[in-house]
């Protein structure tokens, strides 16, 4: 299902819907951007909880 998806898209991208498919896809990058990012914090933040309190956790 995934792999048609992504054909049609392609498809897509050489008519007039190109404009609406790139804006989609610049949408996802970003959101994708944004959890990697969040997920880089938190592992950041939970590693120093864990370095600084990791004698609490024994």
């Amino acid at each position: 299902m995934q792999r048609w998806k992504i054909l049609v898209e392609n498809a897509l991208c050489w008519t007039f819907a190109a404009p609406l498919i790139r804006a989609k896809r610049q949408r996802t990058m970003q959101e994708v951007a944004a959890e990697w990012h969040d997920r880089r914090r938190i592992d950041r933040l939970l590693n120093d909880l864990v370095t600084t309190y990791g004698d609490l956790l024994r």
